[in-house]
């Protein structure tokens, strides 16, 4: 099962915005979630809030969310407003304030990630990874 979740015209650059959707890509949701908390960025806000959302739809359609992956996360131009600062000899400056879209698919099913002959080796590892998490938390209760 997949869930599509897009967060449109966030203030801030695409640019920026890439640096954090790096960091979650491939990953479990809980692992996205947390490593977006710990880092300080405006765009792990932004992408905090769109995991949170993609969260909720999964626990909305009665599916556990410890078995979703982010599939595919992107990052778009969105549109840019267009301002300026006064120059020299009368003239402008021209300002674009950058927006982008984030577009989240998350997924069930591990084996429909893209996958190339590395990334198999490292979905096999966070499957491993995955599994002691589980097991850990079982302690635990």
């Amino acid at each position: 099962m997949e869930i599509t979740v897009k967060s449109k015209y966030l203030k801030i650059s695409p640019r920026k915005l890439r640096l954090a959707v790096n960091l979650i890509r491939g990953k479990n949701l809980e692992q996205a979630r947390d490593t977006l908390y710990l880092s300080h960025n405006k765009g792990t806000k932004m992408l905090k809030n769109l995991v949170d959302s993609a969260i909720a739809s999964a626990k909305e359609s009665n599916s556990e969310v410890n078995k979703f992956f982010v599939k595919t996360i992107a990052c778009s131009d969105g549109p840019r407003l267009k301002r300026g600062k006064p120059a020299s000899k009368g003239s402008m400056m021209a300002i674009k304030k950058r927006q982008s879209h984030a577009v989240l698919t998350i997924s069930d099913n591990i084996v429909s990630i893209p996958s190339s002959a590395n990334s198999e080796k490292k979905v096999e590892k966070d499957r491993e990874d995955v599994k002691k998490i589980n097991s850990e938390k079982k302690k635990d209760k």
